[in-house]
């Protein structure tokens, strides 16, 4: 196809977030998913590597810039605060790079963007953003055009951003979680739908988050092996993955007979999934018994008294934190600092004596930080050769880590942050990242919730049923279909990155690839050698808007938000 007819491609791309391209191939070649089955056939496809951590915020922060976290500076749902041993949430604005609609743009293609994630706000465009779940809620200014959001409400009757999820799930009311996840599903395909129809676009993208949800919560009664596998709740929701792609699949098939048989059409996951098992790491306890770390008091047994006090304060300490207002925390940072410290602290780190420690982790992300001297408030560990030896004594002992019930190495992988990362960014990433063993998966929890000075735990099936935990969480690796004009039939995919979507997406349209990008063209794709156009392009470290747009209010939703999914502790 010459390259004056490529330009007439239009190019739709379906998320389907935290899709498992294994379960995706297995139910497509049993015919459950016949629009799936088609592409197999028609298109290419393989499985598709996420960020590090595979973490829906960095991995479509990487989608629409294609570049690392190291150069666009998302790592996580939070971000640590220099200076301080907070975090805060992050979101589109924090996003640094050109994303995909503005190279779009910049080349005289519309964009239609719905419900990516890191998108909030939405940034003005030629075409149309819907921003996804860093977005506070269905109050907030959530479209641009900013009309567009009255105009799907007064055509839709309802636009449901992101549900919460965490009241259903910790109660384990089924029936009344399941009706939240297909109703979201319902509205996001609805409006969907809608835009696909009556928006104006060369490059259509949305990602459908029903397909995380589901799996976090319902993974359980698929799998007779998972610890927490219930045989009665099994014969009632042991489908409830597979309806959910079913209905994607569904909708897939009725975006294929709404394109031409000249434009392209994607199906994809930011980051794959997998069941949770009953193997706890507690990285800062872990940390305590290598002398890098000192509790100001050791964690109790949680049936002694003291144990179940700690339990008591960590809950009211949490709930006290997210209560008080901001009027009143400005008060007391000026009035009684080291209080106003205090209770910005998460519980986490309430027990930490700083004097005497050396390293530690959020615990809510998978990494861990040096207390660093001139970044920490009480930092202990100079910059230089005391940090780098520090950091690779760390990094030697996570390889050495053993589960001594099973003598399995603990971590699958670590790595200092550079060598994962590379860019203007790199100083917003932990010092060292690590994935747990993955099979069974050894789930990082806070220590604060540890049954005593433990930095591994096998946790009893009481333990299980008793805490609220996701029975199911990412993996690495997730899914990419490509159909269309010039792409190889049934062609097996290796290699894929999701860094390698935004210059693969820019070539599907007809446009030229900025050069510099750490992603590439999927020429694999291609039944011929593609011939990729290239051009010479500035960085910029802009970004939207820039800063952290979240009031306390705000903060309170998104953070419940995420906890619903076993993000945040």
């Amino acid at each position: 196809m010459a390259d004056g007819e490529l330009t007439k491609r239009k190019v739709v791309v379906l998320g389907w977030d935290g899709a498992v391209f294994e379960l995706a191939v297995r139910w497509a070649r049993e015919g459950r998913l016949p629009a799936l089955a088609g592409m197999l056939e028609r298109g290419a496809y393989g499985r598709m590597k996420s960020t590090i951590p595979p973490v829906s915020a960095p991995a479509w922060a990487s989608f629409v810039t294609g570049n690392n976290p190291g150069r666009h500076g998302i790592y996580y749902f939070k971000e640590h605060i220099s200076g301080t041993y907070e975090s805060r949430l992050v979101c589109g604005a924090d996003r640094r790079g050109k994303p995909l609609w503005r190279m779009l743009n910049e080349q005289g293609r519309r964009a239609g963007i719905v419900n990516l994630v890191m998108t909030y706000p939405p940034e003005p465009l030629d075409g149309f953003i819907v921003s996804g779940m860093d977005t506070p809620g269905e109050d907030s200014a959530y479209t641009y055009p900013p009309e567009l959001k009255e105009e799907l409400l007064r055509r839709l009757g309802e636009y449901i951003i992101e549900p919460t999820l965490e009241e259903e799930a910790r109660t384990y009311r089924y029936d009344a979680l399941w009706d939240k996840i297909e109703r979201h599903m319902e509205s996001q395909i609805a409006a969907t739908r809608y835009l696909l129809e009556h928006g104006e676009w060369d490059v259509f993208a949305v990602n459908f988050r029903a397909t995380d949800s589901v799996q976090h919560h319902f993974w359980k009664f698929m799998e007779p092996a998972h610890p927490q596998y219930d045989p009665a709740g099994a014969g009632r929701y042991g489908d409830r993955i597979l309806r959910v792609y079913q209905r994607l699949d569904e909708f897939v098939a009725e975006v294929r007979r709404r394109l031409s048989p000249e434009d392209v059409l994607i199906v994809m996951s930011d980051h794959g999934f997998g069941p949770t098992s009953d193997k706890v790491i507690y990285l800062n306890n872990w940390l305590a018994e290598q002398g890098w770390l000192r509790f100001r008091r050791q964690p109790a047994a949680p049936q002694s008294a003291a144990g179940l006090g700690r339990l008591v304060w960590r809950t009211a300490w949490e709930r006290l934190r997210q209560m008080v207002p901001q009027r009143l925390k400005t008060a007391l940072e000026r009035l009684a600092p080291r209080w106003y410290q205090r209770i910005r602290y998460p519980a986490a780190f309430f027990f930490i004596d700083w004097e005497h420690t050396l390293a530690y982790a959020d615990e809510y992300q998978e990494s861990i930080w040096i207390n660093l001297a001139g970044r920490e408030p009480q930092g202990t560990v100079q910059p230089g050769a005391e940090y780098e030896k520090l950091r690779r004594q760390i990094l030697e002992r996570l390889h050495e880590w053993k589960d001594p019930l099973t003598g399995e190495a603990v971590i699958e992988y670590a790595g200092l942050r550079e060598e994962i990362y590379h860019g203007t960014e790199l100083e917003r990433a932990p010092d060292i990242i690590l994935i747990p063993r993955q099979d069974p998966y050894y789930r990082v929890r806070p220590s604060h919730t540890s049954p005593g000075p433990v930095s591994i735990y096998t946790m009893s099936r009481q333990e299980l049923l008793r805490e609220y935990l996701p029975n199911g969480t990412h993996r690495l690796y997730g899914m990419l279909f490509v159909e269309g004009p010039g792409i190889a039939a049934g062609r097996a995919l290796e290699g894929a990155e999701i860094i390698d979507m935004a210059p693969t997406i820019l070539h599907l349209a007809g446009c030229a690839v900025p050069r510099g990008l750490d992603g590439r063209v999927l020429a694999e794709l291609f039944e011929a050698l593609p011939t990729v156009r290239y051009f010479d392009a500035i960085e910029s470290g802009e970004t939207p808007a820039g800063g952290d747009l979240y009031n306390e209010e705000e903060r309170a939703i998104l953070e419940e938000r995420l906890r619903g999914l076993g993000y945040l502790d």
